[in-house]
């Protein structure tokens, strides 16, 4: 269908269309972030009769394969406001729409989810949509219509709230676990929860023992676990199953992105401890980003660290050792904190 309009969107000059920075609060001194440019519209030399011209912008997430998808497989939802550019004046359905330029400043919420890309095509991405509703000619005896024209841009969303360089993600802790019985503790400690792509994770993993015999360690293991969590959504109206059924329930799937082991090969005697500093490096192919604030996809990552033991002792885990993972390595996102 052809169009009496050309849209066009134009970023500002010299400058992205996002302007601040996602998930960091606005302040005093710092604007928070939002989506910013020009809708240009194009007329012939005779003007239209236009309802209204809108700038918006869209949330599109799609379920990765494997996951329940609900009634369908990719949803969509307004982020932030819609800003209406021009509109009719009030009493009046249509109006004369001239060739003009119109800038747009629609506001992020601090909420908002980035962009992630997920096996084929799917994950959460964003549009910036501008639209124009206008009246279409017609003879004596065929009804007008209000035929609404569009174009859009993607755009990306980074989140800067996640960068491993801020002090949040860089405070030392410990965390321990106890054998039954209480007999034997590991110990795990890390400087920081935070990493990027082509980071390596550092920390410090110690197994102590109060058992009355010595026994051998033969060393440590460790994986970094991503998991991701899918809430299908079910559409207004729809129908959810059996009567009496709540919404469906969450589902939940993880895979392993990376391990290492540490061997020691040692006796651990009545009150004795073995330490080994563990290196874990993350092939930045295989990784994506901590995502939270989506409708319904959340990525998360959890540590694993196990003791491995001999003659028939039982090895002690540990797990759910959580990490925020941002989208630079280590060197950028100092120079974003910066």
């Amino acid at each position: 269908m052809s169009h009496p309009a050309r849209l066009s969107l134009r970023a500002p000059p010299h400058l992205p269309f996002i302007q601040g920075w996602p998930g960091i609060p606005s302040s005093p001194q710092r604007k928070g972030a939002a989506v910013q440019g020009t809708v240009e519209v194009r007329i012939g030399p005779l003007p239209i009769k236009a309802k209204w011209v809108r700038a918006e912008i869209r949330k599109y997430e799609a379920v990765p394969p494997g996951f329940p998808s609900g009634s369908s497989n990719e949803t969509w939802e307004h982020v932030g406001e819609v800003s209406t550019l021009w509109a009719a004046p009030a009493g009046k359905d249509w109006d004369n729409l001239e060739q003009a330029d119109f800038k747009f400043f629609i506001p992020l919420p601090a909420n908002v989810a980035p962009s992630v890309d997920m096996a084929k095509g799917t994950g959460v991405r964003y549009e910036l949509v501008a639209a124009l509703c206008y009246r279409q000619k017609g003879g004596v005896f065929k009804k007008e219509s209000a035929p609404i024209m569009k174009v859009s841009e993607p755009i990306r969303i980074t989140r800067h709230d996640v960068h491993s360089a801020w002090p949040l993600y860089n405070i030392m802790d410990a965390r321990e676990i106890k054998s039954q019985g209480g007999e034997l503790t590991l110990t795990v400690q890390r400087p920081g929860s935070g990493f990027g792509p082509t980071d390596r994770i550092l920390f410090t993993a110690s197994l102590k023992s109060m058992r009355p015999k010595p026994f051998k360690l033969k060393g440590f293991e460790c994986s970094l676990i991503e998991v991701t969590t899918v809430t299908p959504q079910v559409e207004q109206g729809a129908k959810g199953g059996k009567k009496g059924k709540g919404p469906p329930a969450p589902v939940s799937k993880s895979r392993v992105l990376a391990t290492a082991r540490y061997a020691v090969d040692e006796s651990v005697g009545r009150g004795g401890e073995k330490t080994a500093r563990m290196d874990l490096p993350v092939p930045a192919e295989k990784l994506l980003v901590t995502l939270t604030h989506a409708r319904s996809i959340a990525i998360r990552y959890e540590l694993e660290v196990k003791a491995v033991c001999d003659g028939g002792i039982p090895d002690i885990g540990m797990g759910k050792i959580p990490y925020t993972v941002g989208p630079f390595a280590r060197a950028h996102a100092q120079q974003a904190v910066r």
